[in-house]
């Protein structure tokens, strides 16, 4: 966040907009799929829980949980 109020993004709409430019540049898709995916990761890091996803740590702590589909997780 800049100091200058100038500077920052005047709506969240502008830094949606910023954020997807910068991950279409990378060639990283994000949906509502990622997003699902995210959230279920931060529970559960949250919760010291390590998720695994294809074989990788997703995760911290010890305690091992597969990565569900985006479709059935809850909101």
């Amino acid at each position: 966040m800049r100091k200058n109020p100038s500077e920052r993004f005047q709506t969240g709409a502008e830094l949606e907009a910023a954020l997807r430019e910068r991950l279409a540049e990378q060639g990283q898709p994000y949906g509502s799929h990622e997003a699902a995916e995210e959230v279920l990761l931060a529970k559960a890091e949250s919760k010291g829980i390590v998720l695994e996803k294809d074989g990788k740590t997703m995760g911290i702590q010890s305690e091992v949980l597969p990565v569900r589909n985006a479709d059935e997780i809850a909101t």
